[in-house]
């Protein structure tokens, strides 16, 4: 693990020219010894992908843009760059995506939507890249604005539907982007039913997840068309069966409070979200 840190200089080194400010960030985080995770997870990537550059840039940009911005988890505070790598991550490993272009989607996913970078700033980043394609670049702020969720009242029905019409590689990085979410929702409980941390992402995201996934992902044509379809639904399926498996071992009570979430917040059609979550099967 310590040697990963030991060859991020190596492995940025083709890429910093076009992005110093990113290749600095993650000489930080490789020094740091407490960012082994990111480290690891960055490490990862640019040697599965290393004759697929776009990688590369797509990540020191991400670490430029994102930089000082944290994510929670239960154990304090992260560089948000963790969840675009897990999500990146995700894709390469959980999904088994080998292309180049979906994982830099992934760790561009938030890009636009956290008003990081505009549409343009990302295109000239995209044009000044070594043997630049316009096609390329023009399919990539496709994606990463499909990603990018609208201001309310749009709501998750108009999102989800403009992912249905969008390249594949959206709904694949949306995919990911809910695996890694729901993948903490065990260990963020423990703090929502505990002693709260200040910061830590609320319990409604819980019930938000699951309808996501139930209404808009499980069974739905824009998303079983896809080739990892299958890998998609058995993962997310486990991790939230799991999860909910472990609210009613330890907080019973709290099943009753999500139904209640999903049927005034989010209007699902079931009466139970949760019980029919548990009743679906792995395909």
């Amino acid at each position: 693990m310590f040697m990963n840190a030991l060859h991020i200089p190596i492995l940025i080194k083709p890429y910093a020219p076009l992005c110093p400010e990113g290749a600095n960030v993650m000489l930080e985080l490789a020094r740091d010894l407490g960012q082994r995770l990111v480290v690891d997870m960055a490490y990862d990537l640019l040697t599965r992908f290393n004759d697929q550059p776009l990688v590369g840039y797509a990540l020191l940009l991400a670490a430029a843009r994102h930089q000082g911005q944290t994510y929670e988890q239960p154990y304090g505070s992260m560089p948000y760059l963790y969840h675009l790598l897990d999500v990146g991550w995700c894709l390469a490993y959980s999904l088994e995506i080998n292309d180049g272009l979906t994982v830099a989607c992934g760790l561009w996913h938030d890009l636009l939507e956290d008003q990081k970078a505009t549409p343009l700033e990302v295109r000239d980043f995209l044009s000044s890249l070594p043997g630049a394609d316009p096609e390329q670049t023009e399919k990539i702020i496709q994606i990463i604005q499909t990603l990018a969720r609208p201001a309310e009242p749009a709501g998750a029905k108009f999102y989800y539907e403009h992912l249905s019409q969008a390249p594949s590689e959206a709904r694949l990085v949306k995919a990911a982007d809910l695996i890694c979410n729901t993948a903490s929702l065990k260990a963020h409980a423990r703090n929502w039913f505990g002693t709260p941390i200040v910061g830590t992402p609320q319990p409604h995201l819980i019930a938000k997840y699951i309808i996501e996934s139930d209404q808009y992902l499980f069974n739905q044509p824009a998303f079983c068309s896809l080739e990892r379809y299958p890998l998609i639904h058995n993962t997310l399926l486990g991790i939230l069966q799991d999860f909910l498996t472990y609210l009613e071992k330890e907080t019973p009570a709290q099943i009753g409070l999500l139904d209640q979430l999903a049927l005034k917040r989010y209007r699902t059609g079931f009466r139970s979200p949760a019980f029919h979550i548990k009743r679906l099967k792995p395909i």
